[in-house]
């Protein structure tokens, strides 16, 4: 008798459910990638205030931000971290000059584009199951790093 196939590893039952939309792609990562997705999930959005838009009231600098990520997190398909990471930038009308000269959110991107796909994918997912950890770890962060600049 022959054996299908393994496709990417997955076996036949695990194929049919991944099409279906049944598997949570953080199942398939280990808990060392999982803490990289937080890690990089916090990072990320602890460079955000660094490129708030100018006409933006900062009293909501937070509450924009934290709008942005859910808006790009429903407009984005499957992993494509370049199109949430514009959409994100987009929606707090970031200053393109200071995002591009911005090193956390070049190490960001460049860690992003090291990643496999299903990676890249929960990294995206992440922002859609764990918002307000990742904000409340964001803020702190920032806070620190302001500090630390006085």
């Amino acid at each position: 008798m022959n054996q299908v196939p393994l496709i990417e590893g997955l076996t036949p039952e695990q194929f049919r459910q991944k099409l279906a939309g049944l598997l949570d792609p953080r199942e398939q990562l280990t808990p060392q990638h999982r803490q990289e997705i937080k890690d990089l999930a916090i990072k990320f959005v602890a460079v955000l205030p660094a490129v708030f838009g100018e006409g933006l009231d900062r009293l909501t600098m937070w509450e924009k931000i934290a709008s942005a990520l859910e808006v790009a997190f429903a407009k984005t398909a499957g992993a494509d971290h370049e199109f949430f990471i514009e959409q994100v930038m987009k929606g707090i009308l970031a200053d393109r000059a200071k995002a591009s000269a911005n090193q956390q959110l070049a190490e960001v991107i460049a860690t992003l584009e090291q990643w496999g796909t299903e990676q890249r994918h929960a990294w995206i997912n992440y922002f859609g199951t764990h918002l307000v950890p990742v904000l409340v770890h964001a803020r702190n962060q920032w806070t620190r790093r302001k500090e630390k600049s006085k």
